[in-house]
């Protein structure tokens, strides 16, 4: 780690003023470090997500949604946490970048219950929603919201059943079980 540090810092510009050498040193060492001590403790492949400012709120709000979650560790600028079992990273980038629709987190709902309670929270409070079982949450950050019991129609419907459930699904923001249930069973 020393040498890596060393090359490095060879590489920063030291025409900058002292007071901002002095930051950009210790925003290099906080990520080495994080860097290093992130490498034995995630999954080999883990999503991260940025926000501006509120990755720690965006992840405790995240471990409330689903039992089984927590956050595994903070810090003022990385947040790690687990949902159901999956790790996640969230950093706080600053606001050059901002979430899109490009990636989601895709929800298999065990029932409408639970469908119809994550949606409400997700789209509460600044979230919206879109078509299809889609939908933004207060940070901008989009879900997918889907009933297995949809899964399970479009894996095991005739091409019939499964393009009437489509065409039920296709003006629909939330996913209703019981349109699906009679679309299938026509």
């Amino acid at each position: 780690m020393e040498s890596l540090s060393q090359s490095t810092l060879q590489n920063v510009d030291f025409t900058l003023k002292k007071k901002h050498r002095i930051t950009l040193l210790l925003d290099l060492v906080i990520l080495e470090d994080y860097y290093f001590i992130a490498m034995g403790k995630f999954q080999k492949i883990t999503t991260c997500l940025w926000y501006d400012n509120q990755a720690n709120e965006a992840a405790a709000f995240y471990c409330s949604l689903f039992p089984n979650s927590r956050v595994t560790s903070s810090s003022a600028m990385i947040v790690e946490f687990e949902l159901e079992g999956t790790k996640f990273m969230a950093m706080n980038g600053g606001p050059k970048y901002q979430l899109s629709e490009a990636s989601s987190l895709f929800v298999l709902c065990d029932d409408q219950e639970e469908v119809d309670r994550l949606w409400e929270i997700l789209t509460s409070d600044g979230g919206e929603e879109s078509r299809c079982g889609w939908c933004k949450d207060k940070f901008g950050l989009s879900w997918q919201i889907i009933p297995k019991r949809f899964t399970e129609m479009i894996q095991t419907g005739t091409s019939e059943q499964k393009q009437r459930v489509f065409q039920a699904m296709m003006p629909m923001n939330k996913l209703i079980v019981d349109e699906f249930e009679k679309a299938f069973n026509q």
